[in-house]
């Protein structure tokens, strides 16, 4: 049923240009949340009270994941299915085609579903992706921010940012650009990504995935019975 909506959907892109606006910005906001179902399915959501004061057993700082790894860099394509067997799995993505009502974003919207696919099962990962969203006519983007997502099913743990946020052209902080996101992509959209973004603009949170979670649980099936 999926795959039928997507399909009825690119068709109506490549055969009428003047979509209405509205139906565009949703399709974004819908792959916005697709891009980090990769992450919320293998390592669960942040925990609650994300951005505050740390403590015992709360998040810490943003920090690259500890394993090693080959990159593979897609730029704007889709990868192939079934994707690589490296586990980890580490992928680079240029999502700078996002220009609404143009070939590039049908491109986009066409590729982010295989993105995800080749995550599952995988006991490593780590996604480093670069987001410019813009209009036909205007060269200057209206949001962009780079984002680094992972998760280690070997030590039960995770990690996400966004950064070197800008709002038309300009840098901003973390608030400036989740009212941007809001605006145009609808406050849901904000929330997904307010865990991951501080007010500073540094961006980005680490976390243990609790040993008792669903998520913990299909990392340790990922993992197989060799790790924790």
């Amino acid at each position: 049923m999926a795959a039928k909506a997507r399909t009825e959907r690119n068709a109506e892109m490549k055969t009428d240009p003047i979509v209405r606006p509205g139906r565009m910005w949703s399709w974004l906001a819908a792959a916005l949340a697709t891009c980090l179902l990769a992450l919320t399915t293998m390592a669960g959501s942040p925990p609650a009270g994300a951005q505050q004061a740390p403590g015992p057993g709360a998040p810490s700082p943003y920090h690259d994941p500890s394993f090693t790894c080959h990159v593979y860099d897609y730029g704007t394509r889709p990868p192939t299915i079934p994707g690589p067997a490296d586990d980890p799995l580490c992928v680079r993505y240029d999502k700078r085609n996002i220009d609404l009502g143009t070939p590039g974003f049908v491109d986009f919207l066409q590729a982010e579903p295989g993105r995800v696919a080749i995550v599952a099962g995988k006991c490593g990962y780590w996604q480093q992706d670069r987001w410019e969203v813009r209009i036909p006519l205007f060269r200057t983007p209206l949001v962009e921010w780079s984002g680094s997502y992972w998760y280690d099913g070997r030590t039960l743990q995770a990690g996400a940012a966004a950064r070197a946020m800008k709002v038309a052209g300009q840098p901003v902080g973390g608030q400036a650009f989740l009212s941007a996101i809001a605006s145009l992509f609808g406050s849901a959209a904000a929330s997904r990504l307010a865990p991951y973004v501080d007010a500073g603009g540094g961006g980005g949170i680490s976390y243990d995935i609790p040993f008792g979670s669903q998520a913990a649980l299909l990392l340790r099936a990922a993992c197989g019975a060799g790790h924790r």
